[in-house]
Protein backbone atom coordinates (compact mmCIF):
# COMPACT_ATOMS: atom_id res chain seq x y z
CA UNK A 1 0.00 0.00 0.00
CA UNK A 2 1.35 3.41 -0.77
CA UNK A 3 2.60 5.33 2.03
CA UNK A 4 2.48 9.48 1.46
CA UNK A 5 5.58 10.83 3.03
CA UNK A 6 4.26 13.39 4.88
CA UNK A 7 3.00 16.91 4.71
CA UNK A 8 3.83 20.92 4.75
CA UNK A 9 7.46 19.41 5.63
CA UNK A 10 8.13 17.12 2.86
CA UNK A 11 6.70 19.19 0.80
CA UNK A 12 9.03 21.55 1.01
CA UNK A 13 11.72 19.52 0.56
CA UNK A 14 10.66 17.92 -2.27
CA UNK A 15 10.27 21.12 -4.05
CA UNK A 16 14.14 22.07 -3.00
CA UNK A 17 14.76 19.43 -4.35
CA UNK A 18 13.85 19.54 -7.78
CA UNK A 19 15.15 23.06 -8.22
CA UNK A 20 18.38 21.33 -8.36
CA UNK A 21 18.14 19.04 -11.02
CA UNK A 22 -16.02 9.07 -7.64
CA UNK A 23 -17.59 11.22 -8.18
CA UNK A 24 -15.92 13.74 -9.90
CA UNK A 25 -13.75 16.36 -7.81
CA UNK A 26 -13.03 19.21 -9.58
CA UNK A 27 -9.47 21.02 -9.44
CA UNK A 28 -9.04 24.25 -8.35
CA UNK A 29 -7.19 25.11 -10.68
CA UNK A 30 -9.74 25.25 -13.27
CA UNK A 31 -11.56 27.78 -11.04
CA UNK A 32 -8.54 29.95 -11.11
CA UNK A 33 -8.15 29.80 -15.11
CA UNK A 34 -12.28 30.34 -15.17
CA UNK A 35 -11.96 33.43 -13.27
CA UNK A 36 -9.56 34.99 -15.43
CA UNK A 37 -7.36 37.08 -13.01
CA UNK A 38 -10.11 37.87 -11.03
CA UNK A 39 -9.98 37.16 -7.03
CA UNK A 40 -11.20 33.30 -6.22
CA UNK A 41 -12.04 32.76 -2.78
CA UNK A 42 -10.87 29.19 -1.01
CA UNK A 43 -10.04 27.42 2.40
CA UNK A 44 -8.15 24.84 3.06
CA UNK A 45 -9.82 22.29 4.60
CA UNK A 46 -6.88 19.45 4.28
CA UNK A 47 -4.84 20.09 7.24
CA UNK A 48 -0.74 20.82 6.56
CA UNK A 49 0.03 17.48 8.60
CA UNK A 50 -1.66 15.68 5.62
CA UNK A 51 -0.94 17.43 2.56
CA UNK A 52 0.21 14.89 -0.01
CA UNK A 53 3.53 15.57 -2.02
CA UNK A 54 3.77 13.46 -5.00
CA UNK A 55 5.97 13.38 -8.13
CA UNK A 56 3.91 14.25 -11.07
CA UNK A 57 4.03 13.71 -15.04
CA UNK A 58 2.73 16.57 -16.36
CA UNK A 59 1.27 17.49 -19.80
CA UNK A 60 1.69 13.21 -21.17
CA UNK A 61 0.19 12.90 -24.02
CA UNK A 62 -2.72 9.78 -24.38
CA UNK A 63 -2.57 6.79 -26.72
CA UNK A 64 -5.48 7.00 -28.82
CA UNK A 65 -9.16 6.22 -27.05
CA UNK A 66 -10.75 2.94 -26.36
CA UNK A 67 -12.68 2.23 -29.54
CA UNK A 68 -16.23 1.69 -27.29
CA UNK A 69 -15.51 5.08 -25.95
CA UNK A 70 -18.84 7.19 -26.12
CA UNK A 71 -17.55 10.04 -24.23
CA UNK A 72 -17.69 14.26 -26.35
CA UNK A 73 -14.17 14.01 -26.61
CA UNK A 74 -10.90 11.57 -25.54
CA UNK A 75 -8.28 14.14 -23.54
CA UNK A 76 -5.21 14.50 -25.64
CA UNK A 77 -2.99 15.21 -22.71
CA UNK A 78 -3.25 14.00 -19.09
CA UNK A 79 -1.26 14.05 -16.09
CA UNK A 80 -0.44 10.94 -13.73
CA UNK A 81 1.44 10.26 -10.23
CA UNK A 82 4.65 8.79 -11.08
CA UNK A 83 4.80 5.37 -11.03
CA UNK A 84 8.20 5.46 -9.33
CA UNK A 85 7.22 7.33 -6.34
CA UNK A 86 8.82 6.46 -2.58
CA UNK A 87 5.34 6.20 -2.29
CA UNK A 88 5.04 2.97 -3.69
CA UNK A 89 8.12 1.61 -2.07
CA UNK A 90 7.39 -1.06 0.45
CA UNK A 91 8.78 -0.62 4.27
CA UNK A 92 10.31 -2.23 7.24
CA UNK A 93 9.05 -3.60 10.30
CA UNK A 94 10.54 -0.19 11.78
CA UNK A 95 9.03 2.25 9.28
CA UNK A 96 12.16 2.16 7.00
CA UNK A 97 12.19 2.91 3.18
CA UNK A 98 12.93 -0.56 1.12
CA UNK A 99 14.61 -0.65 -2.52
CA UNK A 100 11.72 -2.38 -3.71
CA UNK A 101 8.24 -1.12 -4.41
CA UNK A 102 4.43 -2.59 -4.10
CA UNK A 103 2.91 -5.08 -6.22
CA UNK A 104 2.49 -5.14 -9.10
CA UNK A 105 6.27 -4.53 -9.94
CA UNK A 106 6.03 -4.69 -13.13
CA UNK A 107 4.38 -1.14 -12.79
CA UNK A 108 5.54 0.53 -9.65
CA UNK A 109 9.46 1.17 -9.86
CA UNK A 110 9.07 0.55 -13.29
CA UNK A 111 6.93 3.60 -14.66
CA UNK A 112 5.93 3.52 -18.22
CA UNK A 113 6.43 7.40 -18.79
CA UNK A 114 9.80 7.25 -17.44
CA UNK A 115 10.72 4.35 -19.13
CA UNK A 116 9.04 4.15 -22.48
CA UNK A 117 8.55 7.94 -23.26
CA UNK A 118 11.62 9.57 -22.37
CA UNK A 119 11.86 11.55 -25.58
CA UNK A 120 8.42 12.82 -25.71
CA UNK A 121 7.66 16.48 -24.83
CA UNK A 122 5.26 17.84 -23.68
CA UNK A 123 3.20 20.71 -25.64
CA UNK A 124 5.45 23.31 -23.57
CA UNK A 125 8.88 21.34 -25.06
CA UNK A 126 9.77 20.10 -21.71
CA UNK A 127 10.12 16.45 -21.23
CA UNK A 128 7.10 14.78 -19.74
CA UNK A 129 9.38 11.48 -18.44
CA UNK A 130 10.83 14.61 -15.81
CA UNK A 131 8.03 14.38 -13.23
CA UNK A 132 7.75 17.94 -11.17
CA UNK A 133 6.98 17.87 -7.32
CA UNK A 134 3.12 18.53 -6.49
CA UNK A 135 1.06 19.18 -3.38
CA UNK A 136 -2.30 17.78 -3.13
CA UNK A 137 -4.95 18.65 -0.41
CA UNK A 138 -8.81 19.74 -0.85
CA UNK A 139 -9.62 22.87 -0.03
CA UNK A 140 -13.52 24.67 0.07
CA UNK A 141 -14.79 27.35 -2.15
CA UNK A 142 -15.91 30.40 -0.21
CA UNK A 143 -17.56 33.60 -1.41
CA UNK A 144 -17.88 37.20 -0.17
CA UNK A 145 -20.69 38.58 2.45
CA UNK A 146 -21.43 42.09 1.10
CA UNK A 147 -22.88 45.03 2.98
CA UNK A 148 -25.15 47.61 1.59
CA UNK A 149 -21.95 49.39 0.91
CA UNK A 150 -19.90 46.85 -0.95
CA UNK A 151 -17.38 46.17 2.04
CA UNK A 152 -17.02 42.38 3.26
CA UNK A 153 -18.30 41.44 6.48
CA UNK A 154 -18.17 37.71 6.34
CA UNK A 155 -17.26 34.97 4.25
CA UNK A 156 -19.46 31.81 3.32
CA UNK A 157 -19.10 28.74 1.18
CA UNK A 158 -20.14 28.26 -2.23
CA UNK A 159 -22.60 25.59 -2.39
CA UNK A 160 -23.60 23.36 -5.07
CA UNK A 161 -26.91 20.87 -5.52
CA UNK A 162 -25.63 17.40 -4.40
CA UNK A 163 -28.59 14.64 -5.62
CA UNK A 164 -26.64 11.44 -4.43
CA UNK A 165 -28.48 7.99 -4.51
CA UNK A 166 -31.25 7.80 -7.00
CA UNK A 167 -34.63 8.71 -5.39
CA UNK A 168 -32.71 10.57 -2.43
CA UNK A 169 -33.86 14.16 -1.78
CA UNK A 170 -31.28 16.74 -3.54
CA UNK A 171 -29.45 18.66 -0.55
CA UNK A 172 -26.97 22.12 -1.03
CA UNK A 173 -22.92 20.94 0.23
CA UNK A 174 -20.57 23.31 0.01
CA UNK A 175 -18.09 23.02 -3.16
CA UNK A 176 -14.73 20.80 -2.60
CA UNK A 177 -12.30 20.96 -4.81
CA UNK A 178 -8.62 19.37 -5.03
CA UNK A 179 -6.02 21.57 -5.16
CA UNK A 180 -3.00 20.64 -6.89
CA UNK A 181 -0.30 22.89 -7.48
CA UNK A 182 3.50 23.55 -6.77
CA UNK A 183 4.72 24.45 -3.09
CA UNK A 184 6.64 27.46 -4.37
CA UNK A 185 3.79 29.34 -5.56
CA UNK A 186 0.75 28.15 -4.16
CA UNK A 187 1.88 25.76 -0.76
CA UNK A 188 4.41 27.08 0.71
CA UNK A 189 2.41 30.84 1.21
CA UNK A 190 -0.28 29.02 2.80
CA UNK A 191 1.90 27.38 5.09
CA UNK A 192 3.90 30.75 6.26
CA UNK A 193 0.04 31.96 7.06
CA UNK A 194 0.86 29.86 9.87
CA UNK A 195 1.48 32.78 12.00
CA UNK A 196 0.65 32.43 15.76
CA UNK A 197 -1.56 29.58 15.08
CA UNK A 198 -0.72 25.54 14.35
CA UNK A 199 -3.33 25.07 11.66
CA UNK A 200 -3.75 26.24 7.60
CA UNK A 201 -7.64 25.75 7.96
CA UNK A 202 -8.25 29.03 10.27
CA UNK A 203 -8.48 31.52 7.94
CA UNK A 204 -9.42 32.08 4.10
CA UNK A 205 -7.16 32.72 0.98
CA UNK A 206 -7.62 35.38 -1.57
CA UNK A 207 -6.06 33.75 -4.91
CA UNK A 208 -5.64 35.19 -8.20
CA UNK A 209 -3.96 33.70 -11.27
CA UNK A 210 -2.14 35.86 -13.99
CA UNK A 211 -0.62 33.41 -16.87
CA UNK A 212 1.73 31.16 -14.56
CA UNK A 213 1.66 33.41 -12.20
CA UNK A 214 -0.12 32.87 -8.53
CA UNK A 215 -1.10 35.42 -5.51
CA UNK A 216 -1.68 33.36 -2.83
CA UNK A 217 -3.23 36.33 0.42
CA UNK A 218 -4.15 34.82 3.60
CA UNK A 219 -7.80 36.79 5.36
CA UNK A 220 -8.21 37.68 8.71
CA UNK A 221 -8.75 34.47 11.16
CA UNK A 222 -12.02 33.28 11.61
CA UNK A 223 -12.00 31.31 15.21
CA UNK A 224 -15.56 30.63 14.97
CA UNK A 225 -15.15 28.44 11.49
CA UNK A 226 -11.77 26.04 11.85
CA UNK A 227 -11.85 22.30 12.75
CA UNK A 228 -13.77 20.86 15.86
CA UNK A 229 -16.72 23.82 15.41
CA UNK A 230 -20.08 23.56 14.93
CA UNK A 231 -19.97 24.96 11.34
CA UNK A 232 -17.15 22.38 10.20
CA UNK A 233 -19.48 19.42 10.39
CA UNK A 234 -20.31 20.78 7.25
CA UNK A 235 -17.64 19.97 5.25
CA UNK A 236 -17.56 16.14 7.32
CA UNK A 237 -20.93 15.30 5.83
CA UNK A 238 -20.03 16.66 2.54
CA UNK A 239 -17.12 14.36 1.89
CA UNK A 240 -19.32 11.57 3.35
CA UNK A 241 -22.08 11.64 0.99
CA UNK A 242 -19.86 12.69 -2.06
CA UNK A 243 -17.23 9.93 -0.83
CA UNK A 244 -14.45 12.23 -2.06
CA UNK A 245 -11.11 10.63 -0.78
CA UNK A 246 -7.75 12.68 -1.38
CA UNK A 247 -5.64 9.71 -0.52
CA UNK A 248 -7.32 7.58 -2.71
CA UNK A 249 -7.77 10.46 -5.66
CA UNK A 250 -4.31 10.38 -5.81
CA UNK A 251 -3.51 6.93 -5.56
CA UNK A 252 -5.80 6.46 -8.21
CA UNK A 253 -3.89 8.63 -10.86
CA UNK A 254 -0.92 6.01 -10.47
CA UNK A 255 -2.13 2.41 -11.23
CA UNK A 256 -2.08 0.26 -13.78
CA UNK A 257 -5.59 0.42 -14.41
CA UNK A 258 -5.05 4.62 -15.36
CA UNK A 259 -1.56 4.16 -17.12
CA UNK A 260 -3.04 0.95 -19.10
CA UNK A 261 -6.30 3.58 -19.90
CA UNK A 262 -4.39 6.77 -21.13
CA UNK A 263 -0.62 6.19 -21.78
CA UNK A 264 0.59 2.54 -22.32
CA UNK A 265 -0.47 1.07 -25.67
CA UNK A 266 0.30 -2.53 -24.28
CA UNK A 267 -2.85 -2.64 -22.11
CA UNK A 268 -6.18 -2.56 -23.03
CA UNK A 269 -8.47 -1.07 -21.06
CA UNK A 270 -12.52 -0.78 -21.65
CA UNK A 271 -13.56 2.67 -21.86
CA UNK A 272 -15.26 4.94 -18.90
CA UNK A 273 -17.28 7.96 -18.54
CA UNK A 274 -16.48 11.24 -20.23
CA UNK A 275 -13.40 12.63 -19.62
CA UNK A 276 -12.33 16.50 -19.90
CA UNK A 277 -8.71 16.93 -20.87
CA UNK A 278 -5.88 17.92 -18.21
CA UNK A 279 -7.30 21.45 -17.45
CA UNK A 280 -10.11 19.93 -15.56
CA UNK A 281 -8.03 17.09 -14.50
CA UNK A 282 -7.62 13.21 -14.43
CA UNK A 283 -10.41 11.34 -15.54
CA UNK A 284 -12.09 8.25 -13.25
CA UNK A 285 -10.75 5.14 -12.39
CA UNK A 286 -11.74 1.86 -14.35
CA UNK A 287 -12.17 -0.09 -10.82
CA UNK A 288 -15.18 -0.37 -9.80
CA UNK A 289 -15.94 1.46 -6.34
CA UNK A 290 -17.28 -2.25 -5.17
CA UNK A 291 -14.32 -4.00 -5.97
CA UNK A 292 -13.10 -5.45 -2.58
CA UNK A 293 -9.87 -5.56 -3.33
CA UNK A 294 -9.54 -1.70 -4.28
CA UNK A 295 -12.19 -1.01 -0.58
CA UNK A 296 -9.29 -3.12 1.14
CA UNK A 297 -6.71 -0.97 -0.08
CA UNK A 298 -8.23 2.31 0.43
CA UNK A 299 -9.28 1.55 3.98
CA UNK A 300 -5.36 0.57 4.70
CA UNK A 301 -4.11 3.54 3.14
CA UNK A 302 -6.76 5.69 5.19
CA UNK A 303 -5.13 3.88 8.38
CA UNK A 304 -1.55 4.49 7.46
CA UNK A 305 -2.47 8.25 6.94
CA UNK A 306 -4.44 8.11 10.15
CA UNK A 307 -1.47 6.78 12.15
CA UNK A 308 1.11 8.94 10.63
CA UNK A 309 -0.56 12.01 10.87
CA UNK A 310 -1.32 13.94 14.44
CA UNK A 311 -4.10 16.05 13.78
CA UNK A 312 -7.46 15.46 11.65
CA UNK A 313 -8.34 16.21 8.33
CA UNK A 314 -10.24 18.81 7.69
CA UNK A 315 -13.56 18.11 6.45
CA UNK A 316 -16.31 20.81 5.24
CA UNK A 317 -17.93 24.27 6.31
CA UNK A 318 -21.20 25.62 6.97
CA UNK A 319 -23.52 27.46 5.23
CA UNK A 320 -23.77 30.03 8.01
CA UNK A 321 -21.35 32.83 6.88
CA UNK A 322 -18.21 32.88 8.85
CA UNK A 323 -15.86 36.09 9.91
CA UNK A 324 -13.02 36.27 7.56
Amino acid sequence: MPVFTGGADQAEERARAAQSYSGKVGYFSQDLREAKGSPVYMRVITEHRQWIPVDVHQGVPTKPAPKDFKGGRWPETMSAVCANDIAFRLRGPDGEILDEFEPPVTHYGHCYIHECMADVRSRFGKPVARPVPMVFALVVLREPVLDRNGAIVGMRDKTMEFEGKKGAKAQQIPVIRVASHKWSNFFGPIRSSMVMTESVCVRDFVVTQDGTEIDVTPMDQSPDHRPGTESWKAYDDALALTGIDLAKFVTDQATPEYYGRFFDPRVTVAAGPEDDDEAAGPAEDEISAGDEDVEAKIAALRLRFEESRTVPSGPADASAPAQA
